[in-house]
């Protein structure tokens, strides 16, 4: 094993330690920025950081919590994308599969009923029937949910008041007035 010389070492490496190589607490290389350093340069220089240091730091920090965040919140965005996506999929294989199930029951009634001995053409005209009421049912319904797209409470909360005290609707002691919807006052 060598020994160093603790001259040689220091002529070395200036601002360095002979025993270990590492530079002391509160020196630097030559001509080395403080702060391009690192963000606790001024703490190992010896000297309590400025304000303004302290602000940057502060800023740093925020700016790379919020960046973080934003991260999570894209990914987490993406990946509820691609779950919507597989659920709409899975939504129109399953209505597939329901659609090749009515046709089978379909043509399973009318195969039995002209089996009993039914007429065709009366048959048919049975499940023509059957199948337009249906259509009328379920049309009347979503009709009945279109209301909602219109969010009608947050629309009430955010229109004008009428009354002169501000209040929005009517108070306690009058009941709400039925007004017709001109879509329901066309039927």
């Amino acid at each position: 094993m060598v020994e160093r010389e603790p001259h040689a070492a220091a002529a070395a490496a200036p601002g360095m330690r002979a025993a270990d190589g590492e530079a002391p607490p509160g020196a630097s290389a030559p001509g080395a920025d403080p702060l391009a350093a690192g963000a606790d340069a001024p703490a190992r220089a010896g000297h309590d950081p400025s304000l303004m240091e302290i602000g940057r730091q502060l800023i740093d920090d925020l700016r790379g919590a919020l960046q973080a965040r934003f991260h999570l919140l894209a990914l987490e965005a993406r990946r509820a994308g691609l779950a919507l996506t597989m659920m709409a999929l899975y939504a129109v294989l399953a209505a597939l599969l329901a659609l090749t199930a009515w046709v089978c029951g379909w043509v399973l009634a009318i195969t039995l009923a002209m089996a009993a001995g039914m007429p065709f053409g009366v048959v048919l005209g049975i499940a023509l029937v059957l199948s337009a009421v249906g259509v009328w049912i379920l049309l009347r319904m979503a009709r009945a949910e279109a209301q909602h797209l219109l969010f009608p409470a947050t629309v009430r909360q955010l229109a004008p008041s009428r009354t002169p005290e501000g209040d929005r609707g009517p108070s306690p002691a009058q009941p709400p007035v039925a007004t017709a919807h001109p879509a329901s006052a066309a039927r």
